[in-house]
Protein backbone atom coordinates (compact mmCIF):
# COMPACT_ATOMS: atom_id res chain seq x y z
CA UNK A 1 0.00 0.00 0.00
CA UNK A 2 2.83 2.17 1.00
CA UNK A 3 4.97 1.80 -2.11
CA UNK A 4 1.45 2.62 -4.00
CA UNK A 5 1.24 5.93 -2.29
CA UNK A 6 4.87 6.63 -3.44
CA UNK A 7 3.75 5.82 -6.61
CA UNK A 8 0.88 7.99 -7.04
CA UNK A 9 2.95 10.74 -4.97
CA UNK A 10 5.42 10.45 -7.77
CA UNK A 11 3.42 10.37 -10.78
CA UNK A 12 1.41 13.60 -9.20
CA UNK A 13 5.41 15.54 -8.90
CA UNK A 14 6.29 14.19 -12.46
CA UNK A 15 2.25 15.69 -13.47
CA UNK A 16 3.04 18.90 -11.74
CA UNK A 17 6.95 19.07 -13.16
CA UNK A 18 5.31 19.03 -16.25
CA UNK A 19 2.50 21.57 -16.08
CA UNK A 20 5.30 23.92 -14.24
CA UNK A 21 7.74 23.08 -17.49
CA UNK A 22 4.49 23.81 -20.20
CA UNK A 23 3.65 27.25 -18.17
CA UNK A 24 7.02 28.49 -18.35
CA UNK A 25 7.17 27.16 -21.81
CA UNK A 26 4.20 29.30 -22.77
CA UNK A 27 5.13 31.99 -20.80
CA UNK A 28 8.58 32.30 -22.45
CA UNK A 29 6.90 31.99 -25.82
CA UNK A 30 4.13 34.62 -25.28
CA UNK A 31 6.79 37.17 -24.16
CA UNK A 32 8.81 36.41 -27.00
CA UNK A 33 6.04 36.70 -29.23
CA UNK A 34 4.88 40.01 -27.68
CA UNK A 35 8.56 41.78 -28.24
CA UNK A 36 9.01 39.97 -31.52
CA UNK A 37 6.14 41.68 -32.77
CA UNK A 38 7.00 45.07 -31.38
CA UNK A 39 9.08 46.19 -34.64
CA UNK A 40 9.31 45.25 -38.16
CA UNK A 41 13.30 46.14 -38.80
CA UNK A 42 14.67 43.17 -40.10
CA UNK A 43 18.05 44.17 -37.93
CA UNK A 44 16.47 44.97 -34.76
CA UNK A 45 14.31 41.66 -35.13
CA UNK A 46 16.97 39.50 -35.58
CA UNK A 47 19.27 41.09 -32.91
CA UNK A 48 16.07 40.37 -30.22
CA UNK A 49 15.23 37.18 -31.81
CA UNK A 50 18.91 35.25 -31.54
CA UNK A 51 19.66 37.11 -28.39
CA UNK A 52 16.20 35.23 -26.37
CA UNK A 53 16.79 31.87 -28.42
CA UNK A 54 20.34 31.48 -27.35
CA UNK A 55 19.34 32.25 -23.82
CA UNK A 56 16.69 29.74 -24.51
CA UNK A 57 18.42 27.29 -25.17
CA UNK A 58 21.67 28.44 -23.01
CA UNK A 59 23.83 28.09 -26.15
CA UNK A 60 27.17 30.23 -25.66
CA UNK A 61 27.44 31.69 -29.31
CA UNK A 62 25.33 31.94 -32.45
CA UNK A 63 24.14 33.68 -35.57
CA UNK A 64 20.70 34.31 -37.74
CA UNK A 65 21.16 33.85 -41.58
CA UNK A 66 18.59 35.18 -43.75
CA UNK A 67 17.55 34.89 -47.62
CA UNK A 68 17.53 38.51 -48.64
CA UNK A 69 17.13 39.77 -52.49
CA UNK A 70 18.17 35.79 -53.27
CA UNK A 71 21.61 36.08 -51.40
CA UNK A 72 21.81 34.63 -47.37
CA UNK A 73 22.46 37.07 -45.30
CA UNK A 74 24.38 37.50 -41.49
CA UNK A 75 21.47 39.64 -40.05
CA UNK A 76 22.66 38.81 -36.34
CA UNK A 77 25.99 37.26 -34.95
CA UNK A 78 27.02 36.83 -31.10
CA UNK A 79 30.17 35.08 -29.59
CA UNK A 80 31.15 34.23 -33.59
CA UNK A 81 35.03 34.35 -34.11
CA UNK A 82 35.82 37.34 -36.47
CA UNK A 83 36.75 36.34 -40.47
CA UNK A 84 34.41 33.18 -40.25
CA UNK A 85 32.19 33.71 -43.38
CA UNK A 86 29.61 31.09 -41.71
CA UNK A 87 26.59 32.46 -44.59
CA UNK A 88 29.03 30.45 -47.21
CA UNK A 89 29.67 27.43 -44.91
CA UNK A 90 28.57 24.33 -46.60
CA UNK A 91 27.09 22.69 -43.56
CA UNK A 92 25.05 25.75 -43.77
CA UNK A 93 24.32 25.58 -47.36
CA UNK A 94 23.00 22.13 -46.84
CA UNK A 95 20.53 23.16 -44.14
CA UNK A 96 19.25 25.54 -46.34
CA UNK A 97 19.21 23.61 -49.10
CA UNK A 98 17.45 20.54 -47.12
CA UNK A 99 15.31 22.33 -44.89
CA UNK A 100 15.90 20.04 -42.21
CA UNK A 101 17.72 20.36 -38.26
CA UNK A 102 20.73 19.18 -38.23
CA UNK A 103 22.80 18.64 -34.62
CA UNK A 104 26.46 18.24 -34.78
CA UNK A 105 27.60 16.69 -31.28
CA UNK A 106 30.98 17.04 -31.11
CA UNK A 107 33.35 14.37 -29.27
CA UNK A 108 35.60 15.57 -26.25
CA UNK A 109 38.86 14.28 -27.92
CA UNK A 110 38.29 16.19 -31.30
CA UNK A 111 40.13 19.09 -32.03
CA UNK A 112 38.38 22.30 -33.11
CA UNK A 113 41.01 24.24 -35.10
CA UNK A 114 38.95 27.48 -34.63
CA UNK A 115 35.88 26.16 -36.35
CA UNK A 116 33.23 28.56 -35.02
CA UNK A 117 34.57 30.63 -31.62
CA UNK A 118 36.63 30.99 -29.02
CA UNK A 119 35.70 28.13 -27.13
CA UNK A 120 34.99 24.53 -27.56
CA UNK A 121 31.60 23.88 -28.31
CA UNK A 122 30.02 20.12 -27.58
CA UNK A 123 27.00 20.41 -29.74
CA UNK A 124 25.84 22.67 -33.09
CA UNK A 125 22.44 23.21 -34.17
CA UNK A 126 21.54 24.58 -37.39
CA UNK A 127 18.03 25.12 -37.54
CA UNK A 128 16.04 26.01 -40.75
CA UNK A 129 13.59 29.09 -41.11
CA UNK A 130 10.73 28.08 -42.75
CA UNK A 131 7.42 29.58 -44.18
CA UNK A 132 4.77 28.02 -46.36
CA UNK A 133 7.61 25.55 -46.63
CA UNK A 134 9.77 27.49 -47.98
CA UNK A 135 13.48 27.60 -46.07
CA UNK A 136 14.00 31.23 -46.05
CA UNK A 137 16.94 31.20 -43.79
CA UNK A 138 19.24 29.51 -40.80
CA UNK A 139 19.42 29.93 -37.22
CA UNK A 140 22.82 28.17 -35.96
CA UNK A 141 23.02 28.27 -32.04
CA UNK A 142 26.45 26.47 -30.75
CA UNK A 143 26.40 25.23 -27.15
CA UNK A 144 29.55 24.09 -24.51
CA UNK A 145 27.15 21.39 -23.33
CA UNK A 146 24.02 18.97 -25.11
CA UNK A 147 21.26 20.91 -25.82
CA UNK A 148 17.89 20.01 -23.46
CA UNK A 149 15.17 18.31 -24.63
CA UNK A 150 13.06 20.44 -23.70
CA UNK A 151 14.35 23.26 -25.95
CA UNK A 152 14.51 21.34 -28.82
CA UNK A 153 11.11 19.84 -27.83
CA UNK A 154 9.84 23.78 -28.17
CA UNK A 155 11.98 25.20 -30.91
CA UNK A 156 9.39 24.34 -33.46
CA UNK A 157 6.46 26.62 -31.86
CA UNK A 158 9.36 29.82 -31.57
CA UNK A 159 10.91 29.09 -35.16
CA UNK A 160 7.03 28.98 -36.33
CA UNK A 161 6.23 32.47 -34.66
CA UNK A 162 9.58 34.01 -35.81
CA UNK A 163 9.02 32.64 -39.28
CA UNK A 164 5.70 34.50 -40.18
CA UNK A 165 7.25 37.76 -38.14
CA UNK A 166 9.98 37.35 -39.97
CA UNK A 167 8.14 37.32 -43.37
CA UNK A 168 6.31 40.19 -42.32
CA UNK A 169 9.36 41.94 -42.01
CA UNK A 170 10.83 41.62 -45.15
CA UNK A 171 7.98 42.31 -47.23
CA UNK A 172 8.01 45.55 -44.95
CA UNK A 173 11.38 46.09 -45.95
CA UNK A 174 10.68 45.41 -49.61
CA UNK A 175 8.25 47.46 -49.76
CA UNK A 176 9.31 50.51 -47.99
CA UNK A 177 12.01 50.22 -50.85
CA UNK A 178 9.59 49.89 -53.48
CA UNK A 179 8.38 53.11 -52.17
CA UNK A 180 11.30 54.96 -52.28
CA UNK A 181 12.06 54.10 -55.61
CA UNK A 182 11.25 55.44 -59.55
CA UNK A 183 9.87 52.07 -61.00
CA UNK A 184 11.39 52.82 -64.41
CA UNK A 185 14.87 53.64 -63.38
CA UNK A 186 14.96 52.29 -60.11
CA UNK A 187 16.79 55.65 -58.17
CA UNK A 188 14.89 57.23 -55.70
CA UNK A 189 12.09 58.85 -56.28
CA UNK A 190 11.44 62.66 -55.71
CA UNK A 191 9.49 62.44 -52.12
CA UNK A 192 12.35 59.68 -51.29
CA UNK A 193 14.94 61.73 -52.48
CA UNK A 194 13.79 65.01 -51.08
CA UNK A 195 13.57 63.50 -47.57
CA UNK A 196 17.47 62.41 -48.06
CA UNK A 197 18.21 66.21 -48.79
CA UNK A 198 17.04 67.14 -46.19
CA UNK A 199 19.31 65.07 -43.77
CA UNK A 200 22.16 65.78 -45.65
CA UNK A 201 21.75 69.64 -45.48
CA UNK A 202 21.00 69.07 -41.89
CA UNK A 203 24.47 66.62 -42.07
CA UNK A 204 26.57 69.66 -43.78
CA UNK A 205 25.72 72.92 -41.68
CA UNK A 206 25.97 70.54 -38.33
CA UNK A 207 29.83 69.79 -39.33
CA UNK A 208 30.46 72.50 -41.76
CA UNK A 209 30.47 69.65 -44.68
CA UNK A 210 30.58 70.51 -48.30
CA UNK A 211 27.13 69.68 -50.30
CA UNK A 212 27.13 69.83 -54.00
CA UNK A 213 23.14 69.64 -55.88
CA UNK A 214 23.03 69.35 -59.44
CA UNK A 215 19.81 69.72 -61.53
CA UNK A 216 19.81 67.72 -64.43
CA UNK A 217 17.43 67.99 -67.61
CA UNK A 218 17.68 66.37 -70.82
CA UNK A 219 17.95 68.67 -73.97
CA UNK A 220 14.82 68.68 -76.41
CA UNK A 221 13.08 65.39 -74.73
CA UNK A 222 9.98 66.49 -75.93
CA UNK A 223 10.88 66.38 -79.72
CA UNK A 224 12.44 62.80 -79.10
CA UNK A 225 9.06 61.52 -77.73
CA UNK A 226 6.82 62.84 -80.14
CA UNK A 227 9.63 61.53 -83.01
CA UNK A 228 10.15 58.14 -81.90
CA UNK A 229 7.98 57.66 -79.05
CA UNK A 230 7.27 57.42 -75.53
CA UNK A 231 9.03 54.08 -75.46
CA UNK A 232 12.11 55.32 -77.22
CA UNK A 233 11.52 58.18 -74.53
CA UNK A 234 11.81 55.63 -71.88
CA UNK A 235 14.99 53.76 -73.27
CA UNK A 236 16.79 56.86 -73.30
CA UNK A 237 15.93 58.04 -69.68
CA UNK A 238 17.05 54.41 -68.76
CA UNK A 239 20.35 55.04 -70.52
CA UNK A 240 21.14 58.47 -69.00
CA UNK A 241 20.66 56.62 -65.62
CA UNK A 242 22.77 53.88 -66.22
CA UNK A 243 25.64 56.07 -67.70
CA UNK A 244 25.58 58.71 -64.76
CA UNK A 245 25.40 55.82 -62.16
CA UNK A 246 28.47 54.46 -63.29
CA UNK A 247 30.34 57.82 -62.93
CA UNK A 248 28.86 58.29 -59.39
CA UNK A 249 30.37 57.57 -56.46
CA UNK A 250 28.92 55.00 -53.61
CA UNK A 251 27.45 57.49 -51.43
CA UNK A 252 26.23 59.87 -54.02
CA UNK A 253 22.83 60.57 -54.12
CA UNK A 254 20.89 59.73 -57.75
CA UNK A 255 16.96 60.92 -58.05
CA UNK A 256 14.29 61.18 -60.60
CA UNK A 257 12.79 64.61 -59.69
CA UNK A 258 10.43 65.13 -62.57
CA UNK A 259 9.79 63.18 -65.97
CA UNK A 260 12.75 64.09 -67.72
CA UNK A 261 14.89 65.90 -64.94
CA UNK A 262 16.90 64.81 -62.27
CA UNK A 263 18.33 65.79 -58.81
CA UNK A 264 22.09 64.67 -57.57
CA UNK A 265 23.03 65.23 -54.28
CA UNK A 266 27.09 65.16 -53.75
CA UNK A 267 28.24 65.14 -50.11
CA UNK A 268 31.12 66.09 -49.61
CA UNK A 269 31.47 68.29 -52.70
CA UNK A 270 31.96 71.91 -53.16
CA UNK A 271 31.41 73.55 -56.22
CA UNK A 272 34.74 72.62 -58.22
CA UNK A 273 34.69 68.96 -57.28
CA UNK A 274 30.58 69.29 -58.24
CA UNK A 275 31.38 71.28 -61.34
CA UNK A 276 33.89 68.15 -62.09
CA UNK A 277 31.54 65.38 -61.93
CA UNK A 278 28.74 67.60 -63.51
CA UNK A 279 31.02 67.88 -66.72
CA UNK A 280 31.88 64.15 -66.47
CA UNK A 281 28.38 62.89 -66.85
CA UNK A 282 27.15 65.79 -69.57
CA UNK A 283 30.25 64.07 -71.70
CA UNK A 284 29.50 60.88 -71.07
CA UNK A 285 25.84 61.24 -72.64
CA UNK A 286 26.83 63.09 -75.45
CA UNK A 287 29.12 60.17 -76.40
CA UNK A 288 26.24 57.89 -75.77
CA UNK A 289 23.90 56.34 -78.32
CA UNK A 290 20.72 54.61 -77.91
CA UNK A 291 19.46 52.02 -80.29
CA UNK A 292 15.36 51.57 -80.64
CA UNK A 293 14.62 49.72 -83.80
CA UNK A 294 16.60 51.04 -86.46
CA UNK A 295 17.37 54.52 -85.05
CA UNK A 296 20.55 55.69 -83.05
CA UNK A 297 19.23 58.40 -80.86
CA UNK A 298 21.36 60.67 -79.12
CA UNK A 299 20.33 63.42 -76.64
CA UNK A 300 22.59 65.65 -74.39
CA UNK A 301 21.49 67.14 -70.91
CA UNK A 302 21.92 70.87 -69.21
CA UNK A 303 23.21 70.52 -65.66
CA UNK A 304 22.58 73.33 -63.09
CA UNK A 305 24.50 73.23 -59.71
CA UNK A 306 24.01 74.96 -56.16
CA UNK A 307 26.28 74.28 -53.58
CA UNK A 308 26.76 74.64 -49.34
CA UNK A 309 28.57 76.90 -48.54
CA UNK A 310 29.64 78.74 -51.56
CA UNK A 311 26.10 80.02 -52.16
CA UNK A 312 25.32 80.70 -48.30
CA UNK A 313 21.74 78.60 -48.37
CA UNK A 314 21.43 76.11 -45.85
CA UNK A 315 17.76 75.16 -46.81
CA UNK A 316 17.11 72.21 -49.42
CA UNK A 317 14.54 73.76 -51.36
CA UNK A 318 16.79 76.90 -51.79
CA UNK A 319 19.28 74.46 -53.28
CA UNK A 320 17.01 73.09 -55.27
CA UNK A 321 15.99 76.21 -56.24
CA UNK A 322 19.43 77.74 -57.01
CA UNK A 323 20.06 74.71 -58.93
CA UNK A 324 16.85 75.30 -60.97
CA UNK A 325 18.21 78.81 -61.94
CA UNK A 326 21.54 77.54 -63.14
CA UNK A 327 20.25 74.95 -64.89
CA UNK A 328 17.41 77.54 -66.53
CA UNK A 329 20.47 79.30 -67.57
CA UNK A 330 22.40 76.38 -69.14
CA UNK A 331 19.06 76.09 -71.50
CA UNK A 332 18.42 79.34 -72.36
CA UNK A 333 22.08 80.09 -73.74
CA UNK A 334 22.79 77.10 -75.97
CA UNK A 335 21.83 73.54 -73.69
CA UNK A 336 23.91 71.08 -73.25
CA UNK A 337 26.78 72.96 -71.23
CA UNK A 338 26.68 73.16 -67.11
CA UNK A 339 26.36 76.60 -65.50
CA UNK A 340 27.03 76.97 -61.88
CA UNK A 341 25.08 79.48 -59.61
CA UNK A 342 25.40 82.84 -58.82
CA UNK A 343 23.84 85.56 -57.62
CA UNK A 344 22.77 87.16 -61.18
CA UNK A 345 20.85 83.90 -61.70
CA UNK A 346 18.38 84.88 -59.15
CA UNK A 347 14.67 84.72 -60.24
Amino acid sequence: AASDVYKRQDSFNTLVHTLVDTLHSQKSHRKYLENLTENLDLQELSEFALKNLMQYAQASSGALLIVKEGELVNTSTYGIKEGILIESNQIVLNTLKTGERKIIDFPEDIILDGILANYRPASLLLEPIKYNNMTNGVLLLATATAFDESFLGQLDMFMRSFSLILNNSLQHEQMQRLAALDPLTGVYNRRFGLNRLTEECSRSTRFNIPLGVLMMDIDKFKLVNDTYGHLAGDRIIKRIVSETQRILRNGDIFIRYGGEEFLIILPGAGTDNAYKVAERIRYAISQTKTIYGDNEIQVNVSIGIDSYPDSEVTEPLDLIKNADNALYAAKSSGRNKTVVFSSQLRQ
